[in-house]
């Protein structure tokens, strides 16, 4: 599982469009941790990686 952090690293994404794409229901079933924290596994940032294309 990766954070929103390491997510914008592999994504090549700013955390303000990560977190816009997930508030808008672009990324589907976000995950959280025990602390209520977007959480995101390899499935999720393929998916994330095919809405920039």
């Amino acid at each position: 599982m990766f954070t929103m952090k390491q997510t914008c690293e592999q994504t090549q994404l700013s955390y303000e469009t990560l977190k816009f794409y997930c508030n808008q229901g672009l990324v589907p079933n976000v995950k959280r941790d025990k602390n209520n924290r977007r959480i995101f596994d390899e499935k999720d940032i393929a998916w994330i990686n095919s809405l920039t294309c």
